[in-house]
């Protein structure tokens, strides 16, 4: 998992996001659906309603900060980088602890 989070960086996350939002609404269902076969044949059930269950999340907390930036927040400015490797450090730190517990 710190592998995982090791290697994230704000500039990855933005290209990825920028690719997505460069492909037509066919075209991103099209992947989306490649994609969860894919993940379907390689993980059990329980492994996947866990996956399915934490990119739900994830996808709730997006939607949730999109619309209170938009609604009630009119000169909302995302975090800076610097911020993004603090809350990164951050995460880090809670997994080891946990770890170590």
């Amino acid at each position: 998992m710190e592998d995982i989070l090791n290697n994230i960086n704000k500039q990855k996350i933005d290209l990825l996001s920028q690719m997505l939002n460069k492909l037509s609404p066919t075209e991103l269902v099209t992947l989306g659906t490649i994609i969860a076969i894919i993940l379907c044949e390689c993980l059990s059930p329980n492994q996947q309603n866990t996956l399915g269950n934490f990119l739900e999340m994830i996808g709730q907390v997006l939607l949730t900060s999109y619309a209170q930036a938009t609604s009630s927040i009119p000169q909302y400015i995302p975090i800076s980088v610097c911020d993004f490797e603090t809350f990164k450090k951050e995460i880090l730190n809670l997994i080891k602890n946990y770890a170590n517990k």
